[in-house]
């Protein structure tokens, strides 16, 4: 009967250990489902084919709805060239329930799923200045745009047009 007490106190152990304790994860919880939404709303926005500067009316094609508000827009990079970027908005009451984890989260996601479009977060470009303020996602420059008003820090897919 005596010899049952030590596997039994081992087995409690580790049951304990592996229930108590927090897997650690690549990415957060919810920022997979997240990533998906956000690259579908971006390809509704690219099937729009814009072709001049500004921010977009996008819907979510059918039977898919936006876990968060997302927002797309069109920009000129520093060339000229135009790049469509979409980012979460800032403003909407309904991104409030999205982690921070979960959004920096997403562009580990996008470097592993998604090929073909740039990824990063919109940062200024240092040492800002005032009147010629530029920005910077995945390497493209971006000058500032009076009609697309992207947060700073925001995550952001830009895919060249």
């Amino acid at each position: 009967m005596l010899s049952i007490i030590p596997p039994a106190v081992t087995t409690t152990i580790l049951v304990a250990a592996v229930l108590l304790t927090d897997p650690r994860r690549e990415v957060a919880p919810g920022a997979a489902v997240l990533s998906d939404n956000m690259l579908r709303h971006h390809a509704a926005a690219r099937a729009l084919a814009p072709d001049a500067p500004g921010l977009l009316p996008v819907s979510m094609p059918p039977p898919f709805v936006p876990v968060a508000a997302w927002q797309s827009g069109v920009i000129a990079d520093a060339g000229g060239a135009l790049w469509l970027l979409s980012w979460p908005s800032g403003t909407d009451a309904g991104n409030r329930r999205l982690s921070a984890a979960a959004l920096a989260s997403l562009p580990a996601l996008w470097a592993r799923h998604d090929p073909g479009t740039g990824f990063g977060r919109w940062e200024a470009v240092e040492p800002a200045q005032p009147p010629a303020l530029r920005f910077v996602v995945d390497g493209i420059v971006f000058p500032a745009d009076g009609t697309v008003a992207i947060p700073a820090g925001a995550p952001v897919l830009a895919s060249r047009l």
